[in-house]
């Protein structure tokens, strides 16, 4: 029976199998998550209370849902958590150097974060171009307070956290826990998870699922090419930043306050509506096109990847 059990538990390289760690680590994730924001909501709504010297319930807790300082701080939160946890698992049960999962420190992760900022910043901008020229768009420039300036740093911080946070996850731990799996596996659980994670999103559709997964397809391929998750992490700042702050376009279904303000003609499959330019057919189109040149036009550098040192097996899958 010991046996059996063992061998339900570990793969045959005695380590812990990627399904368990999964089954563990994504409820412990929304768990804390659940904590963190109740306990968050529970002190937001305390100081909101003695401050103003109103405590009827329904107007603190409509304060608090319509607080952008709110959201950014539980937003922060929330991917505080999964690196948290990411780090967590990785260390009890994998017991290996955060370099192996694509963190790594060495000479040239500036620059690839810096190829990921401008590939990102460059790629929604072309999105914008594209739905403006095309009439999908109409843009508006915004009268903004004197302390926008604040807004946008905020913002700011909040996506580097968000970059950071569901990369580590979806490509860094996902991706290297299935590292003895085959290449289908790698590329499709990890992104069919990362998808999944936006499916209480508003405006979530059949598109926006399809497409998140493509861009999680991208992305992991970012890290198999290069060894490290900093490309992906800068790309997925700079998208979500410009695309909310900047250009004023709904993030994955929520509507951000930005520097211009970009109102759709009308919501459509092309543009992607309420959701965002991510739920349409032009990102669709333009992730395909991103995916095939960098195939094509990046050399493969993964060696300081868990990924390299076990090479993906095409036929073997170890979860």
């Amino acid at each position: 029976m010991s046996s059996l059990r063992s061998k339900i538990m570990r793969n045959k390289y005695d380590e812990v199998r990627a399904v368990w760690k999964l089954l563990g680590i994504i409820p412990a994730f929304f768990l804390l998550t659940v904590m963190l924001t109740i306990c968050f909501a529970f002190f937001y709504g305390l100081i909101f209370a003695l401050t103003t010297n109103n405590v009827n319930p329904a107007i603190v807790t409509e304060r608090f849902m319509t607080s952008s300082f709110a959201n950014m701080w539980a937003g922060i939160l929330q991917n505080v958590a999964m690196i948290s946890l990411v780090i967590l698992f990785w260390k009890l049960l994998d017991k290996k150097p955060m370099r192996e999962m694509g963190l790594t420190f060495d000479k040239s992760f500036i620059t690839e974060l810096v190829y990921g900022l401008v590939l990102g910043a460059v790629s929604i901008a072309l999105i914008f171009f594209i739905l403006l020229v095309t009439g999908q768009i109409v843009v508006e420039k915004r009268d903004l307070a004197p302390d926008f300036i604040w807004v946008l740093l905020a913002d700011l911080v909040l996506m580097i956290f968000v970059g950071i946070g569901e990369e580590m996850f979806s490509r860094g731990y996902c991706m290297s826990i299935l590292r003895r799996s085959n290449i289908f596996v790698v590329l499709i659980v990890p992104n069919v998870i990362f998808a999944l994670l936006h499916i209480l999103n508003n405006n979530i559709g059949v598109i926006p699922l399809i497409n998140l997964f493509l861009i999680g397809v991208l992305f992991s391929f970012m890290f198999l090419r290069r060894g490290n998750i900093w490309m992906p992490i800068g790309y997925h700042i700079t998208w979500n930043y410009f695309q909310g702050s900047i250009f004023g376009m709904p993030v994955s279904g929520t509507t951000v306050n930005g520097l211009y303000m970009s109102r759709f003609t009308s919501d459509n499959i092309l543009n992607g509506g309420g959701f965002g330019p991510e739920g349409g057919l032009i990102v669709t189109g333009l992730i395909i096109v991103s995916i095939v040149l960098l195939l094509l036009l990046t050399r493969d550098k993964k060696e300081n990847s868990s990924l390299a040192a076990d090479s993906v097996a095409p036929t073997e899958t170890q979860l």
